[in-house]
């Protein structure tokens, strides 16, 4: 009923323009309602409905019931697959770059505030501040890579690989004059590689209007557009996201699919990444894939 009571004043003639904001929100309260009734066809349609326009939103497992949880994830699965100019270009780029050549000079004493300190803990930090030469910094360099992968051989291939995605981020990814692997999409990509699908679209109004319940709330949510303007009149507002498959994810991650969405809004920021539980769980399970990994 009260679903049919918004909908109801959605139509009147003074809130035309609400009602494509709207129409996405309501299709997922009325999605859990007919869950809850077992009319499971029904809601896995009207949670496409939902998806089709916030194609990186999940639901909140503890704040539904299962049954509502499943339906959500099904209608997800059976979604439409990534069409071909979404699928990442940057993972065939990437497959066409060489490693970089092991540097010929010691690492001075920024090395652990540059895109390593994705993967240093925090001792490790301090402790590499507190160096004072470079023979010292060369040998701690050396140990920490041997620590990180004890394999033999491990260090050099980690390493590697390490280095090899760091100059593709540099290179690719930087904004403005801010080092493409210190980026937010040069951390991710340092950290998990290429993803599997990007895709990018301007933010919509629906995704400009306040959700009717919390569902997927972060840390650093976007600010009010400007005034006298929609979001679609702001050519600079957009949405990326990074499409994840369960190939791609850490192994000790719970996810067939994560998608991390960077955020670029006037008066807010440029490919910002939206820290939500699932993208913050990926990111730490990456950091430590890369740290303990063991012979």
């Amino acid at each position: 009923e009260a679903l049919k009571e918004l909908e109801a004043e959605a139509a009147r003639p003074e809130n035309e323009g609400a009602r494509g904001p709207l129409r996405p929100a309501a299709a997922f309260y009325r999605g859990v309602c007919l869950a809850s009734l077992g009319k499971n066809a029904e809601a896995r349609a009207e949670f496409g409905v939902y998806q089709s326009a916030n194609p990186d939103k999940t639901i909140d497992r503890n704040a539904y019931p299962k049954k509502v949880v499943a339906l959500f994830e099904e209608a997800r699965k059976s979604g439409r697959s990534p069409a071909p100019e979404e699928t990442s270009a940057l993972a065939a780029a990437y497959r066409d770059t060489p490693y970089p050549r092991a540097p010929s000079t010691p690492p001075g004493p920024d090395w652990a505030s540059g895109p390593v300190k994705f993967l240093l803990t925090p001792e490790e930090s301090r402790t590499f501040v507190r160096i004072g030469n470079d023979s010292e910094r060369a040998e701690f360099v050396a140990r920490f890579w041997l620590g990180a992968d004890p394999e033999p051989g491990g260090e050099s291939a980690l390493r590697r690989e390490f280095e090899r995605r760091v100059a593709f981020a540099d290179e690719r990814l930087s904004e403005g004059s801010i080092r493409g692997s210190l980026t937010d999409r040069g951390m991710v990509f340092v950290l998990l590689g290429p993803p599997s699908a990007v895709i990018r679209r301007p933010i919509t109004a629906a995704e400009d209007t306040p959700p009717l319940l919390a569902m997927n709330s972060t840390t650093n949510p976007p600010p009010p557009a400007r005034a006298g303007l929609s979001p679609t009149d702001q050519p600079s507002n957009w949405r990326e996201v990074w499409r994840y498959n369960r190939d791609r994810l850490p192994a000790d991650v719970p996810y067939q699919q994560v998608d991390f969405a960077f955020l670029t809004r006037i008066d807010y920021g440029r490919n910002l990444l939206q820290r939500e539980p699932a993208i913050v769980r990926t990111l730490e399970a990456a950091r430590l894939k890369s740290r303990l990994r063991t012979p």
